[in-house]
């Protein structure tokens, strides 16, 4: 699955990360909503496997790219490789 940068904000519990966002008033910005998305986009299906008592691996990949090169990564299910 393709997803935005993980931050390393994203990985707090989430009271943390509510905390992280909040302002005085106890109402969330709008950069806190788009965070608290896309931070639910990346972890949503690793979520929902952990979650049915899968028992699959779960591994993150980080690529490196240079020179504005686009560069995408995907799984060959035929091969079983990236």
């Amino acid at each position: 699955m393709k997803f935005y940068d993980l931050k390393t904000e994203y990985l707090v519990d989430d009271k943390d990360f509510a905390q992280r966002f909040s302002n005085k008033n106890n109402m969330k910005s709008e950069t806190a909503v788009i965070e608290s998305n896309i931070r639910n986009y990346i972890f949503s299906a690793p979520i929902a496997e952990l979650e049915k008592g899968s028992s699959t691996t779960i591994e993150v990949l980080k690529s490196l790219k240079v020179n504005g090169e686009n560069a995408q990564i995907s799984w060959v299910r035929e091969e079983s490789v990236w």
